[in-house]
């Protein structure tokens, strides 16, 4: 019987599962923000992005809507049953 539980010590010693994605997610995640600050830090070189083509309808687009501040498209590789992206039409201040 003592042999058997000195065996599952090393199980127990073993973090869950799920602590080493959750580290991995946050790792991942610190490496979406340091993107992203490095890419505001960058500014914005005012040069059209897909989404500005998408709004000046250059590529076409499968919009269900828009007014004079967003278009929201469907997304052409969606992951999941209902998947659409809503964007501003003004990139002012988008990278500060």
């Amino acid at each position: 019987c003592l042999r058997r539980l000195s065996s599952l010590a090393p199980l127990r010693a073993r973090a869950p599962a799920h602590t080493h994605a959750t580290r991995a997610h946050a790792r991942a995640m610190s490496d979406e923000q340091a993107k992203a600050a490095a890419a505001a830090a960058a500014g914005d070189d005012g040069a059209p992005t897909i989404f500005d083509k998408i709004i000046a309808k250059e590529i076409p687009a499968d919009v269900i809507y828009e007014d004079d501040k967003c278009l929201a498209f469907r997304d052409i590789a969606p992951q999941a049953p209902v998947h659409f992206l809503v964007i501003p039409k003004a990139r002012a201040g988008l990278t500060r």
